[in-house]
């Protein structure tokens, strides 16, 4: 069962696959109805991305996930500082959980294998989800969800 899950996540070749290329925004732009958006999608797949690599290596032991993953959650660290316009706290609020658990199975490799790489922190993304606390939107629990994420 596991082999055949690895199989379909690996068979999604550049979607998510090891030559996926990330598209790090300085400011992600997100308004109502995704007008506009500038960055929006790109932050909410790069983290998909990051994590089903991040998968990939945890299963199978291939380094060039952890590789491309650390690639991924590193361009978005080095680049990204906010985020804008009426949907930004709800694009966090998606984006965020996909990089923070990337990161952690990086983090923490299975007992035995030592990741081959240096690991980034997400010093910039951290701050972009406890900047949002007001209240009263109908994706509260999300952004909840994201804080205990990156806590």
């Amino acid at each position: 069962m596991l082999s055949g899950c690895l199989t379909r996540l690996d068979r999604r070749g550049n979607d998510h696959g090891l030559a996926y290329q990330p598209h790090p925004f300085q400011t992600v732009t997100c308004g109502s109805y995704n007008n506009p958006n500038i960055g929006c999608n790109e932050m909410v797949e790069d983290g998909m991305a990051a994590y089903s690599l991040a998968l990939m290596w945890y299963f199978t032991e291939d380094a060039r996930y952890a590789a491309n993953a650390i690639r991924i959650l590193d361009a978005w660290t080095g680049k990204y500082r906010s985020n804008t316009e009426s949907n930004a706290r709800l694009v966090v609020s998606w984006a965020v959980p996909w990089h923070v658990n990337a990161a952690e199975l990086l983090r923490h490799p299975p007992p035995g294998r030592a990741l081959p790489l240096s690991l980034l922190t997400l010093g910039s993304i951290a701050p972009a989800v406890s900047q949002f606390r007001r209240r009263g939107a109908s994706y509260t629990q999300r952004h909840r969800a994201a804080l205990a994420d990156v806590a």
